[in-house]
């Protein structure tokens, strides 16, 4: 008999300027459902940064399977906040209501009265509310505990009781309920109590089911034999090998790992790992450890895919930029071929709507002749030695090849069968650890998102330090960097993304707009935390942007250039428009 596992379906949105407890969130429940999921009791599925679009595309995908949904985020009385849009709570009421083997939905940090209401109005059994400010700790530890429960064999009633009982413990103030009515609360101007609100009390004994065998569920069966317990050394301990080889802090744990390979430090070389690259690539690889990204199935071809172009856009991006400032800055005539403008005339014009992707390592390559031709030496030095390691018959060129070739284009194309799936996953894992490796020498910069740029300058002093409203873009997380502003003798640019060996020196930064750009450094909203998109492409005077993080989130600038949220927008295409003209590209 086939047995479809249920699915927790977890939508985290995010708000521009507080989203630290739920990145936390997110990533912590990720880890404690792992288990689960490995064994294949559960599927459980990640919509960070939901959108509208996504939500509903995952409830129509896994229509009836859905036991859990889990919000996170901001909302009122009518509304969902998602990253895109506003979700009206009784249109998606109706959405989640058609799920007939939903158990529970989890509102965490954001309930209210209105919206229980509406769940129960439409044949929702239960529901669990917590409600206070959205960087408040306690729900973040009330969801921990309740999933930590669930997943060893308490039913919902339990899990949430064991959840009670541990944060009333830290906090005595924090009255939480179980209760069948959810029309019993509402004073206004309080807070809407936490609590269990229940219309079928069947559903809350509902409990994870437990292992199944083989012959019980043949998906089970592809999914379990392929669970490897190396799954993402070979990518790790490589990508380890490289920041190593460049840095003497990296070699030194490295060191302390192959004294042991076997024991736990391996952690602690893929936390480092995490938090050491730019901050898009290290979110595409975190999403590779999670409980659905270990599974050797399509969700981890995309995901390995996603990581090799996103790193592939990244050295591009300070390509182009560092191409820009050698073209413009040119003592003598800056001579670029005409099959090399080409390619970037490929590059400049692709768009989302095309369909055409662009092959972002061929065209370092590109870049990098023509800095040989006309004897510049790139900002980031290590291009030279990068462009060395991508020639023919190398392990690095083999890997980009084969990452290019075999896995982001035949994605592309959708012809990839299933038997192909776990080979491809495996090879793949290998070949992208080998490009990390020859790409490590990222870890020694730092990619900085600029805000607001003041002068200080005291009477009667004739030096003015710069003072950067910043973000340094660097590990897994967005909602841990640092922020602090910092002073600065010299100036880079406004609403900008640069790359330094070292922000507090005073060297000229390489800045890379308009080929990476922070969205919310041109809101007039001061937005503190970074929106990091790539360049896309320019098509009919719209300039195309598409998020470093979640792909199918883009942005297109003349739309927003009279949108009163933004300002300073004009520079990006004024900026493109320079950058045409100092590489001779007039067509």
């Amino acid at each position: 008999m086939h047995t479809s596992k249920p699915v927790f379906l977890f939508a985290f949105a995010n708000d521009e300027n507080q989203s630290l407890r739920l990145s936390e969130e997110e990533r912590s429940i990720s880890e404690l459902l792992a288990a689960a999921h490995d064994q294949g009791r559960i599927e459980v599925i990640q919509l960070g940064h939901a959108t509208l679009e996504g939500v509903y595309k995952a409830f129509n995908r896994f229509h009836n399977r859905i036991a859990v949904f889990h919000y996170g985020g901001h909302s009122d009385e009518a509304f969902l906040n998602l990253e895109d849009a506003n979700a009206r709570s009784s249109a998606l009421s109706t959405l989640i209501g058609q799920q007939q083997q939903l158990k529970l939905v989890f509102l965490n940090g954001c309930a209210n009265q209105e919206q229980v209401k509406t769940l129960f109005d439409h044949h929702v059994k239960a529901v669990i509310a917590t409600s206070c400010p959205i960087d408040d700790q306690r729900a973040l530890h009330f969801s921990e505990q309740f999933y930590h429960a669930l997943t060893h064999g308490k039913t919902i009633r339990e899990a949430f009781a064991t959840a009670k009982a541990r944060v009333e413990n830290d906090d005595a103030t924090l009255k939480i309920t179980c209760t069948r009515d959810a029309s019993f609360v509402g004073v206004p101007g309080e807070l809407f109590p936490w609590g269990l609100y229940a219309q079928d009390d069947s559903a809350l004994d509902w409990v994870l089911p437990q292992p199944l065998s083989p012959s019980d569920n043949l998906d089970f069966v592809q999914e379990v034999t392929l669970q490897l317990p190396d799954v993402n050394k070979d990518l790790v301990r490589a990508a380890f090998a490289g920041m190593a080889s460049c840095n003497p802090r990296f070699e030194a744990l490295y060191q302390l790992y192959l004294q042991d390979p076997n024991s736990t430090f391996f952690n602690t070389l893929q936390n480092t790992l995490l938090d050491s690259f730019p901050s898009m690539v290290s979110v595409q690889l975190r999403d590779l450890f999670t409980p659905e990204g270990r599974s050797l199935g399509r969700v981890r071809l995309r995901e390995l895919s996603e990581a090799y172009t996103t790193l592939a856009r990244l050295l591009c991006a300070i390509a182009m930029a560092n191409l820009w400032d050698a073209a413009a800055g040119a003592a003598k005539k800056f001579i670029i071929r005409p099959a090399y403008l080409e390619d970037i005339a490929r590059y400049l014009k692709w768009s989302p709507v095309s369909g055409t992707p662009v092959d972002y390592f061929w065209l370092i390559r590109t870049i990098s002749c023509i800095f040989q031709e006309n004897a510049v030496v790139p900002y980031v030095s290590e291009l030279v030695t990068l462009d060395a390691k991508m020639r023919d018959a190398t392990a690095a060129y083999d890997a980009y090849r084969f990452l290019e070739q075999n896995l982001r284009q035949r994605l592309i194309a959708n012809d990839i069968t299933r038997e192909e799936v776990e080979p491809l996953c495996q090879t793949a894992e290998q070949h992208l650890g080998i490009l990390l490796q020859a790409c490590a020498f990222l870890c020694n910069y730092q990619l900085v998102a600029v805000k607001r740029i003041s002068v200080d300058l005291p009477r009667m002093d004739p030096s003015p330090t710069f003072i950067h409203q910043k973000a340094i873009l660097k590990g897994r997380d967005y909602a841990t960097i640092d922020m602090e502003p910092i002073r600065r003798e010299g100036t880079s640019s406004n609403n900008s993304v640069f790359i330094t060996r070292n922000v507090e020196e005073d060297g000229l930064p390489l800045n890379l707009s308009p080929f990476l750009i922070d969205q919310n450094a041109f809101k007039v909203k001061q937005q503190y935390l970074p929106k990091i998109y790539f360049f896309d492409g320019m098509k009919e005077e719209q300039l195309h942007f598409s998020h470093a993080d979640t792909i199918d989130l883009d942005f297109v600038v003349s739309d927003a250039a009279h949108d009163p949220r933004y300002q300073n927008l004009d520079g990006l295409l004024t900026g493109l428009k320079l950058f045409r003209q100092h590489i001779g590209l007039t067509s």
